[in-house]
């Protein structure tokens, strides 16, 4: 089943609009799914049996929508990292909008998932695809982020790839924490971001 077959399921995204919408609850199609609906997948594989949402702590999705039988799991994460305000976009399925993150949110929660759920070396190719964003796009996602690690990844992939539009990013209003942060075992440690990577990311052209 591909992602353009499960959105073909227009009560399944018209249940999410009503989520949304209706019941008003602070959730978002995100991450590696968001990334993929704008057009940010080449070279990447999706996980067809999967959709993700990201939501804040405390809010659940409801029982009558987890229970019914979609033919697609749906992997939800709640995390407040990020505010609910910013990075969102309305997405439309043949005339039914949807609330799902932007290029520059969703890989910072793609990144949020890394190492456990996704991997650092898809993450760097998804950040190949980041070509047309702005700085001006990325500073206030950053500088609201309070995960230290999506700030370190993101800065660190970013500049790996040595985007024009990195250098106009004022790390000095980042949150960037102390202290190193390991994010593989037997990995490379970056000096500048204070971070262990994979050995196949470090070494990625």
């Amino acid at each position: 089943m591909t992602l353009e077959k499960i959105l073909n399921n227009n009560e399944y995204v018209k249940a999410i609009r009503y989520l949304q919408v209706q019941e008003n609850m602070p959730i978002h199609v995100g991450g590696i799914t968001a990334l993929i609906l704008e057009g940010r997948n080449h070279y990447l594989e999706l996980n067809p049996n999967r959709i993700i949402f990201f939501g804040v702590n405390q809010k659940k999705l409801p029982k009558w929508f987890l229970k019914h039988d979609w033919g697609i799991r749906n992997d939800y994460y709640q995390s407040k990292f990020l505010s609910t305000k910013m990075g969102l976009k309305w997405f439309n399925h043949e005339g039914t909008n949807i609330r799902i993150s932007n290029s520059v949110r969703a890989m910072m929660e793609f990144l949020y998932m890394t190492p456990h759920i996704e991997e650092l070396t898809e993450g760097y190719q998804i950040m190949e695809n980041l070509f047309d964003i702005e700085a001006v796009a990325v500073q206030p996602l950053l500088e609201n982020c309070s995960s230290v690690k999506v700030n370190r990844l993101f800065l660190y992939m970013a500049e790996k790839v040595n985007y024009k539009w990195f250098k106009g990013i004022d790390q000095s209003k980042i949150n960037l924490g102390s202290g190193p942060r390991s994010l593989a075992k037997n990995g490379v440690y970056v000096p500048k971001y204070k971070i262990t990577v994979t050995q196949d990311l470090y070494h990625y052209v």
